[in-house]
């Protein structure tokens, strides 16, 4: 059976490296614990391929139903905005760039000591329709 996660028992903070998942190819996190199974986090990302630039901002609210120990199965909720710019190589066009908004939702399975190891999969909602996506994270609790 799961035990509920204990606060006295782990650090409140993580910071952690995110790849594929919330940030999209990689990202950078930090969540804080707000209650004995209850977190507050959010991921960004920043990339740029040839004249692309994409910036990303995944803020979630999480929930970890089930604990043993170290080993605990969470589940994250929350909006992501992604903001792409292209810029032109040709003087008579300026580029272009937009913003757009959507969600995100992923579970999956989190190892936590002072070393954090999360392996998760996701459904990404936005302009595009729904879509599966998967992550890895490895971060560094921090009281």
């Amino acid at each position: 059976g799961g035990e509920p996660l204990s606060v006295t028992a782990s650090p409140r903070h993580l910071v952690y490296l995110d790849l594929l998942g919330k940030g999209g190819v990689w990202g950078v996190g930090f969540e804080r614990l707000l209650g004995d199974a209850v977190a507050a986090g959010a991921a960004f990302s920043f990339t740029l391929a040839s004249s692309q630039t994409v910036l990303s901002a995944s803020p979630y609210l999480g929930v970890y139903p089930f604990a043993q120990g170290r080993h605990r199965w969470f589940l994250h909720a929350g909006p992501q905005a992604v903001h792409t710019r292209i810029r032109s190589a040709a003087p008579e066009w300026p580029g272009t760039s937009s913003t757009r908004f959507g969600a995100q939702l992923s579970t999956g399975y989190e190892r936590r000591g002072r070393l954090v190891f999360r392996a998760y999969g996701m459904l990404v909602a936005g302009d595009g329709g729904l879509a599966p996506w998967t992550g890895v994270s490895l971060g560094w609790s921090i009281r």
